[in-house]
């Protein structure tokens, strides 16, 4: 019997990449084994006003078990025992570079650099980082969610950055990048070749690849561990 792999993500953009993703990657592995479902949350979970790392897996408990009960159509009442793993994928947005590399600007849009976080109000993204950055290692300490094996992953410094190299789309190409990338999903080989490749990959072991990404300024580089998910399901 086929287990579910329920997948909770940011957004519509990011669940299209990453069905794409997983099917040209992993192919009929995946789909005699899986049946790949998505939770779109519609924004980043880690920072809402309500979040923080004393709510936080509260949070998706309700997320999860609403899914169960079919709270999400076509999905009606499903086991625990039915669900596999929930896999969780958020975007850095240069939570771990240190404070003093967040410059106040006359911008008001946040903007990624390599080593930089530009932004009017520069306390704000302070806040917000290091928020976040508690609720991340809450997600990092947690193991299961309503029962089910939880793991999170990231791409940073978000997904638009790991897929087309750009941490600052505007929000009229987003739509057109990621449709356009589905469509060349299809052949595996174009992802290999533009993704999934040396520098972008997070290498070593899961928990290598979240120290790596705390370090330094490494959540504002382009980099993913999303890799370790898919030798793992073809294994």
């Amino acid at each position: 019997m086929k287990k579910y792999l329920l997948f909770i993500v940011e957004g519509k953009n990011d669940r299209r990449e990453l069905q794409a993703i997983i099917r040209a990657a992993c192919g009929t592995t995946f789909l005699d084994n899986y049946v790949d479902a998505y939770h779109v949350h519609n924004g980043d979970i880690t920072t809402e006003a309500n979040s923080s790392e004393k709510t936080i897996i509260k949070k998706l408990n309700d997320i999860v078990s609403a899914w169960r009960k079919g709270g999400e159509s076509p999905y009606q009442k499903i086991p625990t025992s039915d669900v596999a793993r929930i896999i969780h994928i958020i975007d850095t947005d240069g939570v771990f570079i240190p404070e003093s590399s967040i410059i106040q600007t006359d911008d008001g849009k946040v903007q990624y650099f390599d080593q930089q976080i530009h932004y009017l109000d520069r306390s704000i993204i302070i806040g917000r980082n290091r928020k976040k950055a508690k609720v991340i290692r809450r997600l990092l300490e947690t193991k299961t969610i309503d029962n089910i094996p939880y793991q999170v992953l990231f791409a940073s410094c978000n997904m638009d950055h790991v897929l087309f190299n750009d941490r600052n789309p505007l929000p009229k190409d987003k739509d057109a990048n990621s449709f356009d990338f589905a469509r060349k999903c299809t052949n595996a080989l174009f992802l290999q070749d533009n993704v999934f490749v040396k520098g972008v990959c997070a290498e070593g072991t899961y928990h290598d690849s979240w120290e790596m990404i705390q370090s330094g300024y490494n959540s504002l580089a382009r980099h993913t561990n999303l890799n370790i998910l898919l030798k793992d399901l073809n294994s």
